[in-house]
């Protein structure tokens, strides 16, 4: 049975104690801890080990802030979730800085608890999931390096091998080998004739070694043919065995020990030794040293091939130990996924590496592939369904390597027709704790191409490059944060003119064209009297050609949106119905994708911003709902400025109550990202000072602590806002907030 999850409860409060177990966390599943002092608290935080502390800040006997101090000392992981009947920025800062994930202000409601809380114990969770995955990536390669030494060994024997040119002095070598290992009175090397079924004396040596010259026994009625048909070692030293020896050999033994010489389950010869004069019998301790060396001469009869095999995976080795370093520090998903398939293809010599990215639920999209072919196949768009009907869709459908080494025989394997030499395929899930990231696919010309080894090595790789995709990805979305927030802060108030709007919103939309690149894109906003988008703001030019046109609501994808006040993205417009493609065709522009979000007020839509075809991507134009969300949130206050630029031209700089709600509306709509921007960005500011997450140069420390201060920007931007919605403030005291402001913007845009 599950344990459910146990929630300590700091509070001095008994209503809000009840409220909190009765009302909100009994009925979602969760036990609870509750202490009403702050010491007793402490004390059950410390001992019983719960897996989130709601925690006040005033408390009898000893405070929230000093509660947190006393844990962030121990270095206790537990998430905190401060609960006050105040905000105050230092406070807040403190207790970040602390190891507090959230805060809730009271009074809260049931929703917001809840919300916190399954976030907080989220963060929890992934944090306990990543030390897991931490500790057997760490086991994972220490059994790499286990494999590597022995690899090495192995290398290094056959080199050895390798430099016996002569057959003849190779085989004596190593019956004279196996004689002293067994400290035997001679030995014998017998090779097998396929063609007659007989084993033929190579190598011979000891006191009947004279004797053994030119014997040639038959495979089917001799005592050494029992392990060419067994494929067993046998090791005897009864009197019938010494008879049976008298006849083949012409004199007696007192014991003897034969092992196969087998290569992949094909006998190739037997490897023997025998003792005439001494009454020593053979251990099994001298069957296993004899069949280690039986090992080793079957490796040396085929040194030539198995020298050309093993000098490829000791390269393969350093390779993959170079493609580890090497895409650990690359932090641009484009520049890592062409790296990492180029590397693969030059470091093991396949013949077609590419990644394929889930773009969708039941979808794969093809991001990057080895040369000329992988760019055809990237630009057409190339994407395999997460089913089990192909290769690639099955490893990603089942979450496990599938190896073909004979495609013709798989009826999962799809030709394709830039690449008909596959003769061999090999499909690695990237995969994050249960996350499917994508597939990692390979392809040879050889039959039988991929073996054990392979797999492993690959597998271990696949593990590498779904981490490092994870962390490009992260950073990325990092960078957009932070200049989302920079594009945020020249959002001006509602003290700016309509023309000072206008102008900013022109340099915002130029801004969102840097954060998200494409083709075209505009601002559209309703005319209220004729029920009609007209063009505002264009982007790459097309003013003059697109000013002459106007959408009816409803019409097309942007005067649906109007209509409808919701986003859109759509993938290919060919199969949206809503797209309404005369206008493209009046400019001579083909739209292929668009990204479509309402510039929504609090009683209102005003307009909206199109996007059209994503830059960035080679000729995948898509946008993806990242973009979607970072334009919704850009949308927001651009529309509340231009909608406060209008009410203070018809309003002749009175404070209107509508004003001050569009005032308050965008101090929360600044306040939601700000908050999940200040958390994310110090829980892996913490995460790096703690080592859980790699940081190999400055470029990500560098981009946090920019991100710290606009952080402090916006928050201050927040304050002003929400000083203004206040019903007390007047047209008096913006002076003194404008003034204020523009000492915040000289303090942080400098």
């Amino acid at each position: 049975m599950e344990t459910k999850e146990r929630i300590l409860i700091i509070e001095d409060s008994e209503d809000v104690v009840t409220f909190l177990t009765e009302s909100i966390l009994h009925p979602n599943g969760y036990d609870t801890l509750v202490s009403r002092d702050g010491k007793d608290g402490l004390r059950r935080a410390l001992g019983d080990r719960p897996d989130l502390i709601l925690l006040d800040l005033n408390l009898p006997r000893m405070t929230g802030m000093e509660i947190l101090k006393v844990l962030h000392k121990r270095g206790t992981h537990t998430p905190v979730i401060l609960m006050t009947f105040y905000g105050s920025e230092e406070i807040a800062v403190e207790a970040f800085r602390l190891g507090v994930k959230n805060y809730i202000v009271k009074p809260f409601k049931p929703r917001e608890v809840i919300d916190a809380v399954e976030d907080a114990l989220a963060e929890g969770r992934l944090r306990q999931e990543k030390e897991r995955l931490t500790e057997e990536l760490m086991r994972t390669n220490k059994q790499l390096e286990h494999r590597v030494h022995e690899l090495t060994l192995l290398y290094e024997i056959t080199q050895s091998m390798a430099k016996l040119m002569d057959l003849e002095t190779l085989l004596s070598r190593m019956v004279e080998a196996s004689v002293f290992l067994s400290k035997a009175d001679e030995g014998m090397l017998f090779l097998l004739d396929t063609e007659t079924d007989e084993l033929y004396l190579r190598a011979a040596k000891g006191v009947g070694e004279k004797y053994a010259r030119g014997l040639r026994l038959r495979a089917e009625d001799s005592l050494i043919g029992k392990v060419v048909r067994s494929g067993e070692p046998l090791r005897v030293a009864s009197a019938e065995d010494r008879l049976q020896l008298k006849v083949k050999t012409g004199y007696l033994v007192n014991s003897l020990l034969y092992v196969p010489l087998k290569l992949r389950n094909e006998i190739r010869g037997v490897l023997g030794v025998s003792n005439r004069v001494s009454d020593k019998a053979f251990s099994s301790a001298d069957q296993h040293r004899l069949s280690i060396l039986a090992d080793h001469a079957v490796i040396a009869l085929e040194n030539a091939r198995l020298y050309e095999a093993e000098q490829r995976r000791a390269l393969q080795m350093a390779m993959t130990s170079h493609l580890s370093q090497r895409i650990s520090s690359i932090l641009d998903i484009e520049a890592l996924l062409s790296e990492v398939v180029e590397l693969l293809k030059q470091s093991f010599g396949f013949y077609y590496v590419q990644i394929l990215l889930r773009h969708e639920p039941g979808q794969l999209v093809m991001r990057e592939g080895t040369g000329e072919t992988g760019q055809s196949i990237k630009d057409s768009l190339y994407q395999v369904a997460i089913d089990d009907q192909t290769v690639v869709g099955w490893a990603a459908n089942h979450g496990e390597t599938l190896c073909v080494n004979s495609v013709q025989q798989e009826p999962r394997f799809r030709t394709h027709e830039l690449l008909p030499a596959t003769m061999a395929e090999l499909a690695v899930p990237l995969r994050s704790g249960n996350e499917l990231i994508g597939v990692l696919d390979i392809l040879s010309d050889q039959e039988g191409a991929f073996d054990f080894d392979d797999e492993t090595i690959l597998q271990m790789l696949g593990d590498q490059i779904a981490v490092a995709i994870q962390n490009a990805s992260s950073y990325q979305r990092l960078r957009k944060q932070a200049e989302l927030l920079n594009t945020l802060t020249h959002i001006p108030t509602t003290t700016a003119s309509a023309e000072i709007v206008d102008e900013i919103v022109k340099k915002l939309m130029e801004g969102i064209n840097g954060i998200l690149p494409v083709e075209a894109g505009s601002l559209l906003l309703i005319d209220d009297a004729a029920k009609e988008l007209e063009f505002k703001i264009t982007l790459h030019g097309r003013r003059e050609k697109l000013a002459q046109f106007r959408l009816e609501l409803g019409q097309g994808i942007a005067g649906w949106v109007a209509e409808h006040g919701e986003p859109l993205l759509v993938d290919d417009v060919t199969e949206d119905p809503r797209y309404y493609p005369q206008i493209a065709q009046a400019i001579g522009f083909e739209a292929r994708s668009i990204l479509c979000v309402p510039l929504k007020t609090k009683q209102r839509v005003i307009g909206v911003i199109e996007l059209i075809n994503r830059l960035g991507r080679g000729a995948d134009t898509r946008f993806t709902q990242d973009d979607l969300e970072i334009l919704t949130a850009l949308a927001a206050p651009i529309a509340s400025a231009l909608d406060s630029a209008r009410l203070q031209k018809t309003g002749q700089g009175e404070i209107t109550h509508a004003q001050r709600e569009t005032l308050a509306s965008m101090s929360q709509y600044l306040y939601k990202p700000l908050k999940a921007f200040a958390t994310n960005t110090y829980a892996l500011k913490v995460a790096i000072e703690r080592g859980t997450v790699a940081c190999t140069d400055d470029t990500l420390e560098q981009l946090l602590t920019s991100m710290e201060r606009r952080i402090a920007q916006m928050a201050s931007f927040a304050q002003l806002l929400s000083t203004l919605s206040s019903p007390d403030s007047s047209p008096q005291d913006w002076v003194s907030i404008e003034q204020t402001l523009e000492r915040f913007r000289a303090k942080y845009d400098s």
